[in-house]
């Protein structure tokens, strides 16, 4: 593989808030596998592009699996392939590799494809999140959405490390939305639902009811008390919130931050 399409693999696998790392040999002497400027790209299932294979290959796998695990975001690997007693193998030289994070933040699923959330998607684009936006309507006046049947299809893809915010347009959406999540067993590390309270405790209310198990850590509403009511402006307080839990911050003011 080209170090072109590594690279957009690489780009592509962070623009969807995925983990994974980059591999590139920044040193070789001697009898090696591969040389200078070889790269791979490591995600948690796959592998991209290659550093020679053998021992070399497995070392970077191994390492830059560990990282995408710990959250580490720089490695270096040398491997002595010359032979001698220790080594780690027999080829007759020495190579060194840079792993490298380039992981998203988090891959974001926003069900309903409402103001709230079309403002929401743009905002966590530029934060650095991988966002999908997902509806059951069809024929939206906006292009930038996946119009999906039923909503099993929009959490196939979330993972217990993705964040997910419920914005349907009516409330029977958002109730049959959420009670698919619960159902489905995954433990999202961020469950939001755009709503007055009045309303949520109907829709967990009627959850309850039908016997399914219900959290009591999700944000509901949604988003930080800043006031606001525009879309952008409760948009606004939910990326706040979403950058909050990210970063494990306690959302002061700065001036109050003691350092």
């Amino acid at each position: 593989m080209s170090m072109k399409k590594i690279l957009q693999e690489a780009a592509d696998n962070c623009a969807s808030g995925s983990a994974g790392v980059l591999g590139i040999i920044t040193f070789a002497s001697g009898s090696t596998p591969a040389s200078v400027g070889r790269m791979i790209f490591i995600t948690p299932d796959s592998i991209e592009g290659s550093v020679g294979g053998g021992v070399t290959e497995k070392k970077a796998i191994d390492a830059g699996r560990a990282m995408i695990k710990s959250g580490q975001k720089t490695d270096t690997l040398d491997i002595d392939l010359s032979g001698v007693a220790n080594a780690d193998g027999i080829c007759g030289g020495n190579v060194s590799l840079l792993l490298i994070s380039v992981s998203g933040k988090r891959r974001v699923a926003l069900i309903g494809a409402g103001h709230v959330n079309q403002a929401l998607a743009g905002l966590l684009e530029k934060l650095g999140y991988g966002v999908t936006l997902y509806d059951k309507r069809s024929g939206l006046p906006w292009d930038n959405y996946t119009n999906i049947k039923q909503y099993e299809s929009a959490f196939g893809n979330c993972g217990d490390s993705s964040y997910i915010v419920i914005a349907c347009h009516d409330h029977d959406e958002d109730k049959e939305a959420l009670k698919i999540l619960l159902k489905s067993g995954i433990k999202t590390e961020y469950l939001a639902v755009v709503s007055s309270k009045k309303k949520f405790v109907q829709i967990s209310k009627e959850i309850r009811d039908e016997g399914i198990e219900f959290p009591e850590n999700i944000y509901a509403p949604a988003g930080l008390d800043l006031n606001g009511n525009e879309p952008f402006e409760v948009a606004l307080s939910i990326a706040a919130q979403i950058e909050k839990i990210f970063y494990q911050k306690g959302g002061l003011d700065l001036k109050d931050v003691k350092k």
